[in-house]
């Protein structure tokens, strides 16, 4: 489903908005399903190392303020694996797969608005002063890059290393070359292992 927001965020703040629906996301899987999902940055959602989603947010700006966003979501809610094609099939799964019964989408649904509007309520108490530790103390409680080594492609630019998590604008945090960068997109994120191996 799409959901049409309006944040009162600049739009610098926009990853964290990402953040949020990712969290709300995998909050309602939680809910109605009684499933632990995991994230990896930017957007995906996982359980037990396969994609059960992913996120995308779109935004409109007005000078440095956005107007409004659309996030879209997509969940393998009710899909068994032979249904997706081939080259999905090692790497993604299914609310149905784990559960082995339907989820009522109506349920999972209303769980996700809910939640998101239960963040989003949140924000500006923080997202002004670009401080939300609340918000990420939950997204450490299912960060799945945290402790890993990656490598992160943004378009010709490479860095390579130890994961530090996600601070709480939604950004990600790589240690490379003595220097702890704070990445806000990405092309790619390959997990290359655990770090201290």
């Amino acid at each position: 489903m799409s959901v049409l927001l309006r944040p009162d965020m600049k739009a610098s703040e926009s990853p964290m908005l990402t953040m949020i629906c990712s969290i709300a996301a995998a909050r309602a899987v939680e809910k109605c399903g009684g499933l632990r999902c995991g994230l990896k940055w930017p957007n995906d959602i996982v359980l037990n190392g396969r994609k059960v989603g992913g996120i995308l947010v779109e935004t409109e700006t007005q000078g440095e303020i956005i107007t409004s966003a659309v996030a879209g979501f997509g969940l393998n809610v009710n899909i068994c694996l032979s249904a997706l094609p081939g080259e999905l099939r090692d790497t993604a799964t299914s609310l149905w797969e784990h559960l082995g019964v339907e989820t009522r989408l109506a349920d999972l649904a209303g769980s996700l608005i809910r939640r998101l509007e239960q963040y989003l309520r949140r924000l500006p108490e923080s997202a002004g002063a670009g401080e939300a530790e609340w918000l990420d103390k939950e997204y450490a409680d299912m960060d799945g890059l945290s402790g890993k080594v990656v490598r992160v492609q943004q378009g010709e630019r490479v860095i390579e290393g130890p994961c530090a998590g996600v601070d709480a604008r939604g950004f990600l945090l790589v240690s490379a070359g003595g220097t702890t960068h704070a990445i806000p997109w990405c092309d790619s994120v390959i997990v290359l292992g655990s770090a201290g191996r």
